[in-house]
């Protein structure tokens, strides 16, 4: 478990408690939730592409970073421990919680043991989804090729890669 006191200037929170912990069974709904929330919100409903059924079995298969603010989950970061790399295969924040830097703290943190197991982070982005584009170029990873008509629109995925040498 990792708690984190961080200033208003750093990060725009104010006097938050932060925690950052794997997730649990007992979360898995929460997460579920935030999903479904984001989804429907999004311009584009390709950007977060999954599916209840596909994301259930994805947290049952993957590892789950969770960010508590104030004792209630906002943010989660699922990845894949495979063996010679991590992969990032959803991260998302509540609505009302966004733009907060909660998915730059659960990034810097899956850096952190990307860095101690000497694995390098790897993903996919939609084309056209800049925000998460931009949070990734500004998390140090590099984008090092495209899957062409990737995502259920026709849209390319471009492939992220942070090397955690």
């Amino acid at each position: 478990n990792i708690r984190l006191k961080l200033s208003q200037k750093m990060f725009n929170l104010s006097k938050t408690d932060i925690k950052i912990t794997f997730a649990e069974k007992a979360d898995f709904q929460t997460v579920l939730n935030i999903n479904e929330t984001v989804i429907s919100k999004l311009s584009n409903k390709c950007f977060l592409n999954w599916t209840t059924e596909g994301l259930t079995q994805e947290l049952h298969q993957s590892k789950t970073l969770i960010l508590k603010s104030d004792h209630e989950i906002v943010s989660y970061l699922i990845y894949r421990d495979l063996i010679d790399t991590f992969e990032i295969m959803s991260l998302a924040t509540i609505v009302n919680q966004q733009k907060r830097g909660f998915q730059k703290l659960l990034i810097e943190e899956l850096k952190k043991k990307s860095i101690g197991f000497k694995k390098p982070i790897m993903l996919e982005v939609h084309e056209q989804n800049s925000v998460a584009i931009h949070l990734y170029e500004t998390s140090q990873f590099n984008k090092i090729g495209f899957r062409d008509r990737y995502y259920s629109d026709g849209a390319k995925a471009f492939i992220y890669h942070f090397s955690a040498k």
